[in-house]
């Protein structure tokens, strides 16, 4: 660095020169932002008299961060909605370096060019909370981080509030938004899309670092922990749900169908959204014993679910909160009676293995079936005798004794 550029290098009007700081401004690069890709292109040199002027066209690529908020968008730490909507976006910024060489080789006066606002505009698509966004930043106007612009000590801008700016029907005296051009149903419907994204392969336990980051930074950031009056949160509720789901069947995938419809009535403060959705869910030998225990000691039956995969229709229901962007609850019917019969189309059988089902509206009665995963490491020996048995007869292997002590063991 020291080889390319003068001692005194200018960076710009009122800010400090000199090589260091150029360095520094690397720093915070890599520090504050999540720093993906940066490429440029020479596309113009300039020969002057006493000086060459050599230009690069620029695309830098970053991912937004909590520290990116933290550093360089501190007034916007109130705004959870705004956050939310832009932690763990990528985002790609086009811009443009210009180098003013002397004669002795030196680079003198470095110039960048930076397009934040076209660059946050493609993902909060609304120029109100991009100035909301970018007016107080800490960046300068040639792309230095954490450096304020001179004249910046105006009161800082009210939130822009997740509503209005839709087209809409009135229907029985409400007034319900039809036309999805607000923020707000942009922000709510991604929303719902990173929900279907962090649980595609069901509940993960951080044992895959993707999907555990997924999954963590959205109980995290779309989830609010400080709900007073209530034995638990929201996503607590969310985290046993699919915990007890993840436990008792194995999870292949989670996948959204069909549109996302999203319904905004002015009168009241919450945004909701539905959507239909799909589960591959295989049937194992615990699925038996923990969701369908009076199937276990009928061989036909319990052989006959063993290894299926079930595809379970479901619809959701998202209450997200206009204020603060935050879930508030997560209303779902999974029908299992239609996928299991696809698997036994006689009624009379279909109607047995559903009879005493642990199941909830909403997937696993974990009430019901949490003393039975809690008990699961106990009787694993019994587990691993009746599993056993199961796969000798799918593999067709040689002569198999099933003892009554086996399955009332």
């Amino acid at each position: 660095m020291h080889n390319v550029m003068d001692p005194d290098v200018e960076l710009g009007p009122g800010l400090p020169r000199g090589p260091d700081v150029i360095m520094d401004q690397m720093v915070n690069y890599t520090n504050f932002l999540r720093f993906i890709s940066l490429k440029g292109v020479v596309d113009s040199i300039v020969v002057a008299e006493d000086s060459v002027l050599v230009s690069d066209a620029a695309w830098f690529s970053f991912q937004v961060t909590r520290s990116t908020i933290k550093m360089i968008f501190p007034h916007i730490m109130g705004h959870e909605w705004l956050v939310a909507m832009l932690v763990g976006q990528q985002v790609e910024a086009q811009g443009r370096s210009t180098f003013h060489f002397n004669p002795a080789g030196k680079c003198y006066r470095y110039d960048v060019e930076m397009n934040f606002v076209g660059a946050f505009l493609s993902i909060v698509k609304d120029p109100r909370v991009v100035d909301m966004l970018l007016g107080r930043a800490l960046i300068s106007y040639n792309g230095m981080l954490c450096v304020a612009n001179e004249g910046e000590e105006d009161e800082e801008k009210a939130p822009v509030p997740l509503q209005d700016n839709t087209l809409s029907n009135t229907t029985g005296g409400s007034t319900v938004n039809t036309v999805q051009t607000s923020p707000t149903i942009e922000f709510c419907q991604r929303t719902v899309e990173d929900y279907f994204a962090a649980f595609a392969a069901g509940y993960e336990q951080g044992t895959t670092e993707y999907s555990g980051a997924s999954q963590r930074d959205f109980f995290l950031y779309r989830f609010n922990s400080r709900q007073a009056g209530t034995m638990s949160t929201v996503a607590d509720q969310v985290r046993e749900r699919w915990y007890a789901l993840s436990e008792c069947f194995e999870v292949l995938a989670f996948q959204q169908k069909g549109p996302i419809q999203t319904e905004l009535d002015d009168t009241s403060s919450s945004c909701l959204v539905e959507s239909s959705a799909t589960y591959a869910l295989r049937l194992t030998f615990h699925t038996i014993q923990s969701v369908f225990p009076h199937l276990v000691s009928d061989t036909q039956l319990r052989n006959t679910l063993i290894g299926k995969v079930l595809t379970v229709p479901s619809q959701i229901i998202f209450s997200i909160e206009k204020t603060t962007g935050y879930i508030s609850r997560i209303s779902e019917w999974m029908d299992f009676a239609v996928a299991m019969a696809d698997i036994i189309p006689d009624p009379l059988d279909l109607a047995l293995v559903m009879s005493q089902a642990k199941l909830a509206l909403d997937g696993v009665d974990f009430q019901q079936t949490s003393f039975i995963m809690a008990s699961r490491s106990q009787g694993q020996t019994h587990t691993d005798n009746l599993e056993r048995q199961q796969n000798d007869m799918h593999t067709g292997t040689g002569s198999r004794t099933m003892r009554i002590a086996d399955i009332l063991d």
